[in-house]
């Protein structure tokens, strides 16, 4: 029962668990325990499962998360998207596979 060692509060559908600042368990209308993490001003969850099964393995999920914040583990970066080519580039390209359809004149 991890979830003894964190302050709980009523919430609307049942107990919210508050497992350091910023990071939440709490139960929703489903009866589903989900994780709620705010940084930045923004907020992300996780819907784990239901019960007291449900109920563990959020706070397990939400001290893990946990431990990654306060380590500074950081998410790998996202790849840039490919530059798109200039339009001359493109309209060349685009005349030269359509040779046979169109006219020069387009």
């Amino acid at each position: 029962m991890p979830w003894r060692k964190y302050p709980c509060t009523e919430g609307q559908f049942d107990r919210s668990y508050q497992v350091d600042k910023g990071v939440q368990v709490r139960c929703d209308a489903r009866q589903k325990w989900t994780v709620f993490v705010e940084k930045g001003g923004q907020r992300n969850n996780v819907t784990v499962g239901e019960g007291r099964e449900g109920l563990g393995k959020a706070v397990g999920v939400a001290e893990k998360i946990m431990a990654e914040l306060e380590t500074g583990a950081k998410k790998p970066a996202c790849k840039q998207p490919a530059q798109a080519p200039d339009f001359e580039d493109f309209s060349r390209k685009w005349l030269e596979g359509a040779e046979g359809r169109v006219r020069k004149s387009t």
